[in-house]
C-alpha cells in the first residue's frame, strides 16, 4: 500500500493557516508506520528540498498525524491514504509549545 506524505507548514498554532511544503510524496506503508517513526509533537525532522533548498532545514512536528481517505486520481473505485505532518521552523517552536492548537473542525456522523 502506498501513502502519500504531505508536508503543511505552519507560522502560528492555528493548524488551519498551514500551508503546504512542497509537493506530496508517495511513500510505502511500512515506511509511513513503522515502528521507527516517531510522529510525537516536538519530534525534529531534517527536511531537504532539491526544488528549494532554502527551505530545507531543521523542522520541528507540531501535531500528531492527520489521515485522509481520498478517491485515487488516476484509478477508478480505489482510495487513497494522505498522511498530513504539520511542521514548523526549529525557531518558531517556542511558539507552538506554550500555545494550544487551532483545529479544522471536525465533521460530525449523525444516524
Amino acid at each position: 500500500m502506498e501513502v502519500l506524505l504531505r508536508l503543511m507548514y505552519c507560522a502560528t498554532p492555528d493548524l488551519t493557516q498551514a500551508t503546504q511544503l512542497g509537493s506530496d510524496k508517495p511513500i510505502d506503508a511500512e515506511t509511513a508506520f513503522g515502528d521507527e517513526v516517531d510522529y510525537q509533537q516536538g519530534a525534529h525532522l531534517e527536511l531537504a528540498f532539491t526544488t528549494d533548498p532554502q527551505a530545507s532545514g531543521t523542522y520541528v512536528l507540531v501535531a500528531p498525524p492527520y489521515l485522509q481517505r481520498t478517491l485515487h486520481p488516476t484509478v477508478p473505485d480505489k482510495k487513497q491514504v494522505i498522511m498530513h505532518l504539520y511542521v514548523t521552523r526549529l525557531e518558531q517552536w517556542p511558539l507552538f509549545d506554550s500555545q494550544p492548537l487551532v483545529w479544522i473542525r471536525k465533521l460530525r456522523a449523525t444516524s
